[in-house]
């Protein structure tokens, strides 16, 4: 089978949860299968810094991970009705590769890590609709945001956040 894994961040070094899940997943499917990887980067990772998955993997290509300003997430806050999560990794950049890779291969999967990661589905649709996709949501975001609201809400200086987590909270249910 050949695998494409879309990732929120470079799987390799495994430090964080995530990563750390990432990297073990796609180094065990890279036992049996053939496996491609398009991750986002932050400034200095590049391939020569990660560490075994060339060798894990047939091609990898890396997108720098957007920026996003204050002004820019208060504005999508107050003006969308989506959660901040769908547009945390927005990026043309991202979907653009993804697009020549899906033309370019065949894939039989692509496995798409993590909620920020969701907005790529219809470029996979579009790009090769005959192709499986196995979406995996990591965490219960909305009950992880409601949690955080209710104990914010016990410290008036925290407020401003609680705020943001219901509305985050209710975004996402």
């Amino acid at each position: 089978m050949k695998i494409l894994f879309l990732t929120p961040q470079l799987p390799y070094p495994p430090r964080q949860g995530t990563q750390i899940r990432n990297y073990h997943l796609l180094k065990a499917a890279a036992i049996t299968h053939q496996v491609d990887l398009l991750s986002f980067a932050r400034p200095g990772e590049t391939i020569e810094s990660a560490g075994p998955l060339p060798e894990l993997c047939g091609e990898i290509r890396l997108v720098p991970a957007p920026k996003r300003s204050r002004t820019g997430r208060l504005t999508l806050f107050l003006g969308s009705l989506d959660p901040d999560m769908a547009h945390r990794l927005r990026s043309e950049g991202f979907a653009a590769t993804l697009g020549s890779m899906l033309a370019g291969n065949k894939y039989d999967l692509v496995q798409i890590e993590g909620i920020e990661m969701a907005r790529y589905l219809p470029t996979v649709r579009e790009c090769a609709p005959q192709t499986w996709v196995f979406f995996d949501d990591h965490n219960a975001e909305y009950l992880l945001q409601r949690r955080a609201a209710f104990v914010d809400l016990r410290r008036p200086s925290a407020w401003p956040k609680a705020l943001y987590s219901l509305a985050q909270w209710q975004k996402l249910r």
